[in-house]
């Protein structure tokens, strides 16, 4: 059944950043009692908007957090710096821009697939900016280079396995609303720019972020990893092998959960939420 309490678009505070490099539309939900201060910003993934995650966001918010997400135009950006991707890079920008925008001194993230990136990134630069509080926790879900470097091929062909199954999973799942939108914001997300989206799926299949993971802890930000034991895009069997090899996993928390590659939006109220307390697990632990 749907969460009846999920605003409809329209009941969404959204406000517009200006920006030179393309303006951001910015979601901001802000209970009447807050059970921490230091907000939460949900990083969608590959195919993902702001709206993918509207029933995630909801969820946060009643849980008590203040919970932002990002609309990122699909045309233009900023020019990396490094060896970044200008993709990855733009995103983690916005990241960057909206908590100097809206004058956010710490944030929490919660980082789904190709959001992983975006986070580590925009770590990355405010470290080099001496600047590592701004981001206090991270909690990754399903995050993309947790199987090492991939094959593009490989990729495209477990993500066309991953949406055969939630075609399946549309007809006999209780969340269609929920998986619809889904489908419609990846149509939206990749017909809006296909060359940009081609260029993310290369990055995401290069990907390797056991190094990364090492120096966020290194920096003072905690970190967490929520993996669904049957994630069709980044199969649990591959994550443990590379793990056990890189020992990349061993000092941060590793939750293993029932599930495929979405369940985070289809089912928030499972899902989110246990994002949400392993954030809080990492805040009372530093």
């Amino acid at each position: 059944m749907e969460n009846s309490e999920t605003p409809s678009s329209a009941t969404f505070p959204k406000e517009t950043i200006r920006r030179v490099a393309g303006d951001l539309e910015v979601i901001d939900l802000v209970p009447e009692t807050l059970k921490d201060e230091v907000p939460i910003i949900i990083i969608p993934g590959w195919g993902e908007t702001p709206a993918t995650h509207k029933d995630t966001l909801n969820t946060i918010a009643n849980l008590g957090r203040r919970a932002i997400a990002i609309k990122i135009p699909r045309l233009g950006g900023v020019k990396p710096e490094g060896d970044y991707s200008e993709a990855e890079y733009t995103k983690a920008m916005a990241l960057v821009d909206t908590l100097n925008k809206k004058e956010i001194k710490t944030t929490d993230i919660i980082a789904h697939s190709e959001g992983a990136l975006s986070a580590i990134i925009a770590a990355e630069i405010f470290t080099r900016q001496l600047q590592p509080q701004r981001i206090r926790n991270i909690v990754f879900v399903e995050p993309v280079g947790l199987i090492g470097k991939d094959r593009l091929r490989n990729l495209v062909g477990r993500w066309g396995s991953m949406i055969a199954k939630d075609t399946i999973r549309f007809f006999t799942n209780s969340r269609k609303k929920n998986m619809s939108r889904a489908f419609t914001e990846a149509a939206q997300y990749v017909s809006s720019n296909p060359i940009r989206t081609l260029a993310e799926a290369r990055v995401i299949s290069a990907s390797d972020i056991y190094e990364s993971l090492s120096h966020l802890e290194k920096n003072g930000i905690g970190v967490s990893v929520i993996h669904a034991v049957n994630d069709t895009l980044f199969p649990m069997e591959k994550v443990l092998e590379t793990a056990r090899g890189k020992g990349g996993l061993d000092t941060i928390g590793f939750y293993s959960v029932k599930g495929d590659h979405r369940e985070i939006s289809v089912h928030p109220e499972k899902y989110t939420a246990l994002a949400v307390n392993a954030l809080e697990d990492l805040a009372r632990k530093a």
